[in-house]
């Protein structure tokens, strides 16, 4: 047999190997090591302190420089240290590589890539009227959301939560005592935001100082506004206060959200798997939690994101040290919105666009653009839930 006959069979043998096993062997290659740091073992992080070191461990903070400043051309970023508001923001699950069960938050590995793009394309909304607030913390590996040990993936998620109520607890201590805060979150930080305001902030005077929870990009059941955080129902209005803001996003050109795939949830009395429950949805383009359709012409401009990913800098936890220095244009009309079945938010489809997401399944995810889709209409809904807030507040 000649040899580029035989060259040719070991290449498609190859390429057919790859097609059928490389996904098997990347997963393997990812699952996290070892178990989760015990209780008694576990070292906190020092938030408090304002040095260098401590503020490393801020992605934002109102003391130094940070990719939440960055806007859009022609818009301005308010003067951090003359903000009216603050907003505590918690970053999602950007710790895909591989490693442990939890991060490490001084380590400039690919997940910092990934905080670097949510915090200048979803933390900024809010840097025309707040001291912004983002700290990293030690969050659980993508697989605490799939993994078939179940014990390990909630105790992972118990981890990142202490660190991000220790760091709630330097954010109370180091603002304005008496200024009105917004909590935001997206993924993985929802999902810990909503037990952070339930030990943190329900039945204490920070009650009052809360203008609204944007609590985005994770699925919350409808019990989670009876049985977590009574006391922030979702919003009815688009300057409604004292709420809760949630939805989670679908290319309507697909099924949405696999209802058969349990997802971890927290409630006072522990840790529940389900995937039977409705999720929770407020329409971004109305602010209302109806089944209206709203078309695209209310969508004030979407802002995508810049620089890309590879798989390659994925598996090599690699940072390839890309920093945000403007944002793109918004791009006004990018979709219409409707609270469908389940309440999912389905949108138009963003196949090729900046908005689409190249690692979404057969449900059509949209889940890394919940914010950027709507980027403008929030930043206007901040400022208008917060000179609601001031009227209903003022002396």
């Amino acid at each position: 047999m000649p040899k580029v006959i035989q060259y040719l069979i070991a290449f498609t043998v190859i390429v057919f190997a790859l097609m059928y096993f490389a996904r098997p062997m990347v997963s393997w290659y990812l699952e996290p090591s070892g178990s989760v740091t015990p209780l008694n073992e576990r070292q906190g992080l020092d938030y408090q302190s304002l040095d260098n070191q401590s503020l490393k461990l801020w992605a934002a903070h109102p003391r130094k420089e940070h990719g939440a400043l960055v806007t859009p051309q022609d818009i301005t970023p308010i003067d951090q240290n003359v903000a009216e508001a603050d907003v505590f923001f918690i970053h999602p699950t950007t710790y895909f590589g591989p490693g442990g069960w939890n991060s490490n938050p001084l380590e400039d590995g690919f997940d910092k890539q990934g905080i670097g793009h949510v915090i200048s394309t979803a933390a900024s909304t809010f840097n025309g009227c707040c001291a912004i607030y983002a700290p990293h913390y030690r969050q659980a590996h993508l697989n605490a959301f799939v993994t078939d040990d179940r014990q390990q993936g909630t105790d992972a998620l118990d981890f990142a939560y202490e660190d991000v109520e220790d760091a709630f607890e330097a954010f109370l201590a180091q603002r304005k005592l008496g200024t009105p805060f917004f909590i935001a979150s997206h993924s993985q930080g929802t999902l810990l935001g909503a037990r952070l305001i339930r030990n943190k902030v329900a039945n204490t005077p920070l009650e009052q100082e809360l203008v609204a929870a944007y609590l985005i990009g994770y699925w919350l059941p409808p019990d989670t506004f009876t049985r977590i955080i009574p006391d922030f129902p979702l919003c009815e209005s688009f300057d409604d206060t004292g709420c809760t803001i949630s939805y989670d996003t679908y290319d309507k050109t697909g099924p949405g959200r696999d209802n058969e795939f349990s997802l971890p949830h927290w409630y006072p009395e522990g840790w529940e798997w389900r995937a039977d429950k409705p999720g929770s949805c407020i329409n971004p383009l109305s602010w209302k939690q109806d089944q209206e359709f709203v078309s695209s012409d209310a969508n004030l401009g979407g802002v995508g994101w810049q620089g890309s990913f590879s798989l390659i800098n994925l598996i090599t936890n690699n940072n390839t040290g890309y920093v945000y220095q403007t944002l793109a244009d918004p791009v006004t009309g990018v979709t219409s919105a409707q609270c469908g079945e389940f309440n999912m938010l389905m949108v138009d489809t963003q196949e090729g666009t900046a908005f689409d997401n190249p690692g979404k399944g057969e449900d059509k995810s949209l889940h890394p653009k919940d914010w950027n889709l709507f980027y403008m209409n929030i930043r206007q809904n901040i400022t208008d839930r917060l000179a609601s807030y001031k009227v209903k507040n003022a002396d």
